[in-house]
């Protein structure tokens, strides 16, 4: 489901000897811009400095406090790479999701003076002076960079050396997830020199679900957005997810989210900002 605040810059003030709490989804990123606060976890509790800043993966559950002395502001933003179709290959959303790979980057802070935490403070800076989309572009880049070792060379998880499976690592790393919708899957098997069984075994070895069901996935958040992003018909939103039959369409949305297109609009659409 589409979720609120997906790289929205917001203000916090805590009160002395406060919390203000990290868990929930998606992927948090944090600066501390003034007062005394410290970090407190299961695993460590430390004083912040102000200008540090805070990359949380959505397995870190802990609490920034403020001093008993004073208030603290804090800004932050939250990424959730499932609604980022457009803009992530399959391969860089398969990688943000991997076990692996949140639980390495439970918590990475960079202190002031680092790149990143400068990079964050011109950011806040100059926020009120940037457009929402120049604003949303730069949160996406700043937290690319605090992951970009990891995201350097987004790959499926290897297997065995064979030469169809390294052609399969090349295209899904190739296309956004919105690109891949567009392209019939006998397509995907020709590039990929195997057959349609072939190329679906792969494919579930790899991101642990089938072909068709990723793409019934993807297209059902596609219409989520699409439902949420103004008052088109909901024929021509079938339509643009890549359904040709209306029916078709709504006993599968139905079927995945519980509603039909129409009042699924209906319930979520009063929620959603930015």
């Amino acid at each position: 489901m589409p979720k609120a605040g997906n790289l929205m810059l917001t203000q916090v003030t805590i009160e002395p000897g406060a919390e203000w709490t990290c868990a929930g989804p998606g992927w948090r990123v944090l600066a501390i811009q003034t007062g005394i606060a410290y970090w407190i976890s299961s695993a460590c509790r430390r004083e912040l400095a102000v200008g540090e800043v805070l990359v949380f993966s959505p397995a870190e559950s802990g609490a920034v406090r403020a001093s008993q002395l004073g208030e603290v502001e804090i800004c932050y933003y939250v990424v959730h790479p499932e609604i980022l179709g457009g803009l992530l290959t399959l391969a860089e959303r398969h990688l943000l999701e991997t076990p692996a790979l949140i639980e390495k980057n439970r918590l990475r802070n960079f202190l002031p003076g680092h790149p990143l935490a400068e990079s964050f403070a011109r950011l806040k800076a100059r926020a009120e002076a940037e457009t929402a989309l120049s604003r949303r572009c730069q949160l996406l880049q700043l937290f690319a960079e605090a992951l970009a070792e990891d995201l350097r060379h987004p790959q499926p998880p290897r297997r065995a050396a064979q030469p169809a499976q390294e052609r399969f690592k090349q295209i899904m790393a190739a296309f956004s997830e919105q690109e891949l919708l567009q392209i019939q899957p006998e397509e995907l098997c020709l590039r990929c020199g195997c057959s349609m069984r072939h190329f679906t075994r792969l494919f579930r070895a790899h991101f642990g679900q089938s072909l068709r069901a990723k793409l019934t996935q993807l297209r059902i958040q596609k219409a989520q957005e699409l439902l949420l992003s103004g008052s088109g018909k909901i024929a021509a939103i079938a339509y643009e997810s890549g359904y040709r039959h209306l029916g078709l369409f709504n006993t599968t949305f139905k079927k995945h989210c519980g509603l039909t297109p129409r009042a699924w609009r209906r319930l979520h659409a009063g929620g959603q900002t930015g």
